[in-house]
């Protein structure tokens, strides 16, 4: 779950996973940034992609010896590191929305998108299912003539 208080920096990779792992060895080890799986990306590469990424920043975190302050602490019940990834599976779900979650979740996203076109069941469906298992979810309403209207529906 993000903070609200905090701002956030939201990068889309969207082209290969040879770019995704170029750029993410470059960013700075910072909680307020959220990678998105983009849509292309996981057209390409399925939920691997969504892996990988995930891979490559945990990573960075232990290459960049990020955790050794918090070693001690590791085996406290309830701690953990202080960044983590959060990923966006970018998924534009239409429809299958159970199925989707199921796959965002294994593949260790924290969050993913249904499209805002997609009729209402489906995205109400999507919604109670990531609550249960602990996704956050997202209604991408790009080319969504009434936003409004869709989220009151």
């Amino acid at each position: 779950m993000l903070n609200k208080k905090l701002r956030y920096l939201q990068i889309a990779l969207n082209s290969t996973l040879e770019d995704a792992e170029s750029i993410i060895s470059q960013l700075p080890l910072d909680q307020r940034i959220i990678l998105e799986a983009g849509t292309p990306l996981i057209k390409n590469y399925g939920a691997r992609g969504i892996e990988m990424i995930r891979n490559w920043w945990a990573r960075r975190i232990l290459s960049e010896n990020y955790l050794k302050p918090f070693i001690r602490n590791l085996s406290r019940p309830g701690s953990k590191p202080a960044i983590t990834p959060y990923i966006v599976a970018d998924m534009k779900c239409q429809d299958r929305g159970l199925t989707e979650v199921e796959i965002t979740k294994k593949a260790g996203a924290n969050a993913m998108t249904v499209n805002g076109n997609a009729p209402s069941e489906t995205i109400n469906a999507l919604i109670e299912e990531s609550k249960k298992v602990g996704l956050d979810s997202m209604i991408d309403m790009m080319n969504v003539a009434q936003p409004i209207k869709i989220m009151r529906a």
